[in-house]
């Protein structure tokens, strides 16, 4: 079980959530290595818009709200991972109920941006190239009716169980017509570059660099990533999944 809380601001545009998160695990099989994970998270979500914080070109635009306006709306997600000591495969969709409240009309007249459901797949295997070499595929694949579907190429190496060296590749795709969205949109999203090294056995240290590869690439300089994680051991279990290849990087 967890509890995760979120606050994030972009511009003129704020969410703050709060969910409680439960995760059941089942053995497939004899392997105790091979598990089938489900996962469901409850809460609460709002979002807000400060017309306070736009500059609009002419004045008078009714489109653009005045003030700070939000909306508060529970929220669902839900999740899927299967794992085992050579690969993974999993499936989740996160924003499932903002979009059925009764005054989510109001909130679109406001301007306040209205949560739709996103959709991830994701699958990855782990390969033996030597005895101090492991090499990691995997994909992630984002997808929503009102955005572009979004794919992740990622490639890792893990060197003598110390140190992954990684990168990624994020790019569009077109899985399926999305007849609002603007035609001939570019491809190319950002790549990221990744290095996770493990101290100890308790203690991992990672740094990633991420830099768009579309327009916004022009007005900044890419963004950094740093990441500590510590690792509680139980002593019931015969295996640390702290150093597992086969885990997801926190990237």
């Amino acid at each position: 079980m967890g509890l995760l809380l979120q606050r994030d601001q972009i511009g003129a545009q704020s969410n703050i959530a709060a969910y409680t998160n439960y995760a059941y695990r089942i053995q497939i099989g004899q392997d105790e290595n091979s598990r089938l994970a489900f996962g469901l998270g409850l809460g609460f979500i709002q979002i807000g818009l400060d017309g306070n914080k736009l500059n609009p070109v002419q004045s008078g635009d009714n489109y653009i709200p005045t003030g700070y306006h939000s909306f508060l709306s529970p929220d669902a997600r839900l999740g899927v991972l299967y794992t085992n000591d050579d690969y993974f495969v999993g499936a989740s969709v996160d924003n499932l109920i903002p979009q059925y409240m009764h005054n989510t009309a109001d909130a679109s007249a406001l301007g306040v941006p209205i949560l739709k459901p996103h959709e991830y797949f994701t699958a990855g295997a782990i390969f033996n190239l030597n005895e101090q070499t492991k090499f990691k595929p995997s994909i992630l694949i984002k997808d929503s009716q009102s955005v572009p579907t979004s794919m992740d190429i990622n490639a890792f190496l893990l060197l003598n169980d110390k140190l992954w060296l990684g990168a990624t590749y994020r790019t569009a795709v077109s899985l399926y017509n999305k007849p609002n969205l603007q035609k001939n949109l570019p491809t190319s999203s950002a790549m990221v570059a990744m290095v996770e090294f493990f101290a100890s056995e308790n203690l991992r240290i990672g740094y990633a660099y991420d830099y768009s590869l579309n327009k916004i690439g022009a007005l900044g300089y890419g963004s950094h990533e740093l990441s500590i994680g510590f690792l509680l051991k139980n002593n019931n279990s015969s295996r640390s999944r702290f150093n597992d290849p086969t885990r997801k990087c926190y990237f």
